[in-house]
């Protein structure tokens, strides 16, 4: 995956089938300058399978991934595989507490596997919450992914670029990629737009600009207010101060498949709408006489 500029390589969230759950069951290992690679766990079919006690895993995931639970008990296994992931490679725990990363000069208090599994449990959930909206499951193999380095920490982050407008600002409310740590990006600074498989990146009248990088050139060019480009497979995109990565697949349908309530409702739909058949050959004598 591209490098973003600052040393460290993004994280690669490995697409694996989804579980009998709807889910897609992760583990990790560590691999790169502070990297962590999201990796499948195989676990069971009943949800929680490790050793690990439930009530452990709910209130970390509500007290430090920001989980809405009981709402969002579906995406537990996300808080499980931040307990169980080791730090990523260059990570260390000092006996102050702190998490430290010599490398890359940063220092913390939080774990670096909080930072990754919440960004993961938001992009699940705002996947999830559109697929409901649509009556639909997406392919997550076949989904665009702004890739980001988290400012704090120099973690790789991801943002899914989901079908329609993806709103991008700093802004907590009405926004859909929020950067709210920016210090110079706009509350609705512009938008990733998804459009029959193709990705546009536009400005909609940010203080500090949108740009594009040029192709094979690293200098890149600004977008005007109001304008939108279609941007590519590794093309770095800069809002304001926010340096990100675009990471395309090789194509494919990004709809896996109709939810099986949308599946009924089109059904009921075409019942109602559809014309009856025609009426077999001796109905159509009997009504002649």
């Amino acid at each position: 995956i591209p490098s973003t500029g600052h040393g460290n390589r993004n994280v690669m969230f490995v697409k694996t089938p989804a579980s009998p759950h709807g889910r897609t069951d992760v583990g990790s290992y560590t691999s790169g300058a502070g990297s962590t690679r999201i990796m499948p766990m195989g676990l069971g079919t009943a949800g929680i399978t490790s050793n690990l006690d439930p009530k452990v895993v709910y209130d970390h995931g509500r007290g430090d991934l920001g989980m809405n639970l009981p709402y969002d008990s579906a995406l537990l296994w996300i808080a499980e595989s931040s307990l169980q992931m080791p730090l990523p490679d260059g990570w260390q725990e000092d006996d102050g507490g702190y998490f430290t990363n010599p490398q890359l000069a940063v220092r913390c208090e939080e774990r670096p596997q909080n930072v990754v599994c919440r960004n993961l449990y938001k992009e699940m959930k705002r996947k999830a919450d559109m697929e409901g909206s649509l009556g639909t499951v997406f392919a997550e193999e076949a989904l665009p992914r702004l890739l980001v380095l988290d400012p704090s920490t120099q973690l790789s982050l991801f943002h899914y670029v989901l079908p329609g407008r993806n709103v991008v600002g700093k802004a907590r409310q009405g926004v859909d990629i929020t950067f709210e740590h920016s210090a110079a990006m706009s509350k609705r600074h512009g938008y990733l737009e998804m459009r029959e498989g193709r990705v546009f990146v536009g400005d909609t009248g940010s203080t500090n600009g949108t740009y594009i990088g040029e192709f094979p050139q690293t200098e890149s060019r600004k977008l005007e207010a109001g304008a939108e480009t279609e941007v590519f497979d590794g093309q770095l995109l800069l809002f304001a101060d926010t340096e990100a990565t675009l990471s395309m697949p090789a194509g494919g349908n990004i709809v896996r498949a109709l939810s099986a309530d949308a599946a009924s409702h089109m059904d009921s739909e075409s019942a109602l709408t559809d014309p009856p058949p025609p009426p077999p050959q001796h109905a159509r004598a009997a009504q002649a006489m």
